[in-house]
């Protein structure tokens, strides 16, 4: 009996027991279980809640790709799809499901106007509060590359500076002549006489080329017409003159016997003599008094007949043909520069352009003297009659895309020297020539905004005119023709400098278009070949893609853009080549350009 009561109890010690052990471990059990289940629930919802937060990563930087505006303005935002694309929403637009999502966008510290601090925060609530939160950079990072190869050979100019002129070089004599007229091309210079009744009607200078630094030489040969010359353009076998002729207004030279080939004359010449000649193709433009002619040269002998005429403004001072285009200088006080439409030599138009008085351009007030065209046809350099008061050289605005055409880029005074004549050079460089003062200036137009002063020379007479070459030897010329009776041609080596270490082309890039408005941030000079070639550069924004105005002054480091060019949508660069052997020396760079979206 004691042992049945024994065993009882030992049964109860033991059900007490297990009933502790079970409540210690049940409950633990089945927090166990509970606490599994929720953080199961709990990890579905971070991953959940990591793509949520990879996708508005990646809808920053699909709005920073479509335009910079898209990011560029601090906040809170609420990334959604309206159609295909990424927009950003309202604060309802941020909650998807049970989950809330959020970009902030804030400034770095410094601040960095190309660069946005992105905040991603994805937030919620199922059985606990929790949230993830992404940091990251935007940054504008779009780049335009454009390769450029120089539109010709690097040329060594032989020594010569163009800002630092010298007559040493040498001077050709040409006979008992006053020369008032200078035309030149590979191997040639001609003058013609005008300014006095002595001499010769026509001279040439046939000029040796010698690489430098030996000194050219001349061999002169003259045609004697009857009359004085007052001006003379050049080909390369045939001349023609402007006379003071009343049977032949243009006589034509054939520069292969100095005799005449044939002849123009116009219907105006009863009184007045023939004042400018120019021709372009198998046509020649002439002016007597303040008429304009055209006249056929398919072949140079015998009467050419006319094709067509029109009125000036006034009477002519410089012709120069480019393209269809005949841009000339007027005695005017209205309109300095006239263009005219040469498209059909018989109809003879002044260019039509709806932003500017057609074809017409008034500069200063005073008699335009000369002018000069560049390689492109987008800049005419104008130089009128001298003023205390007002400036006499003019950069003008030709480039007919330009919603500015015709307006004027910049002007130099020439401090007292009466411009007779006009050239523009590489580098670039403006030369003007003239009586009185100093009769040479060399004028650096590289910022045509503010044309200055690079150098000079006075001479022992007036200049009465300049012409320029570069030579098949790799050289840079000016002829200048004084006013004097002997040693009238003087030549004048120009070019960068430095020794003759050669170079000096100066090419324009094709236009950069970013398809919209843009900041640009960086230039980069990828590439400049061959080895021994140096290059600088100059850049312009555009936000009408047809007007550039150039500045700076960039090495192949490249550098930053200034805030103060942008914003825009079109970019493009200047290079100037320098350096190399010379002959056959070529270039190329490519430059790629950062801008923001």
């Amino acid at each position: 009996m004691r042992n049945l009561k024994r065993q009882k109890g030992q049964l109860l010690v033991e059900l007490l027991v297990a009933f502790g052990i079970a409540s210690i471990l049940i409950p633990a059990i089945i927090f166990g279980f509970i606490s599994a289940s929720g953080g199961r629930v709990q990890q579905e919802q971070r991953l959940k809640a990591t793509g949520l937060l990879k996708e508005a990563e990646e809808a920053a930087r699909s709005l920073r790709d479509a335009d910079w505006v898209n990011v560029a303005t601090n906040g809170i935002y609420y990334p959604k799809v309206a159609g295909s694309l990424w927009t950003w929403g309202t604060v309802i637009d941020g909650t998807i499901g049970d989950f809330t999502r959020r970009v902030e966008i804030s400034d770095l510290t410094p601040a960095d106007l190309s660069k946005k601090k992105i905040t991603v925060t994805v937030s919620w609530n199922n059985i606990l509060p929790s949230s993830m939160t992404s940091t990251f950079i935007l940054a504008r990072w779009k780049n335009i590359s454009s390769s450029l190869i120089s539109a010709g050979t690097l040329i060594n100019q032989g020594g010569g500076d163009w800002c630092t002129p010298s007559l040493t070089l040498g001077s050709v004599d040409l006979g008992n002549a006053t020369a008032k007229s200078i035309s030149a091309v590979q191997g040639r210079v001609t003058t013609g006489t005008g300014q006095a009744a002595a001499g010769f009607t026509f001279v040439n200078a046939s000029l040796t080329d010698p690489p430098a630094p030996a000194t050219p030489s001349a061999t002169i040969s003259v045609f004697n017409g009857p009359t004085k010359t007052n001006d003379v353009f050049t080909e390369q076998d045939y001349a023609y003159i402007a006379t003071d002729d009343h049977t032949r207004d243009i006589d034509i030279i054939n520069l292969s016997n100095y005799s005449e080939a044939g002849y123009f004359n116009s219907p105006n010449n009863g009184s007045a003599n023939a004042g400018t000649v120019v021709t372009s193709g198998n046509y020649g433009y002439m002016t007597i008094g303040d008429m304009l002619y055209s006249f056929d040269l398919l072949t140079k002998s015998g009467s050419r007949p006319q094709m067509g005429s029109l009125q000036l403004p006034a009477p002519a001072t410089k012709m120069v043909t480019f393209g269809s285009r005949l841009y000339i200088s007027t005695t005017s006080t209205t309109y300095q520069l006239v263009v005219v439409d040469i498209a059909d030599p018989a109809n003879l138009l002044f260019f039509s352009k709806p932003t500017a008085t057609p074809g017409k351009i008034h500069l200063n007030g005073l008699d335009g003297k000369s002018l000069y065209v560049n390689s492109t046809g987008t800049r005419v350099y104008v130089a009128t009659t001298t003023s205390s008061t007002l400036k006499e050289m003019f950069v003008v605005n030709t480039d007919e895309t330009s919603a500015s055409y015709g307006s004027t880029m910049g002007s130099y005074d020439t401090n007292g020297m009466n411009p007779t004549g006009i050239v523009l050079v590489n580098l670039p460089k403006v030369i003007v020539v003239g009586s009185g003062g100093e009769q040479y200036q060399v004028i650096d137009v590289t910022d045509e905004t503010n044309p200055t002063r690079c150098g000079g020379l006075t001479s022992a007479g007036d200049l009465n005119g300049i012409a320029t070459v570069f030579t098949t030897a790799q050289r840079a010329y000016s002829y200048i023709i004084t006013n004097t009776n002997s040693s009238q041609l003087k030549i004048i080596e120009g070019g960068p400098g430095g020794g003759g270490s050669g170079g000096g082309l100066t090419v324009e890039s094709p236009v950069l278009d970013a398809g919209h408005s843009v900041i640009f941030n960086r230039i980069s000079i990828v590439d400049l070949t061959p080895p021994g070639i140096s290059a600088t550069y100059q850049i312009a924004v555009s936000t009408d893609c047809l007007t550039y105005n150039y500045s700076g002054n960039y090495t192949t480091a490249g550098g930053p853009i200034p805030m103060a060019l942008n914003p825009g949508q079109c970019f493009r660069y200047k290079v100037t080549f320098s350096g190399g052997s010379g002959v056959g020396t070529s270039a190329s760079t490519t430059v790629s350009v950062n801008y923001s979206p």
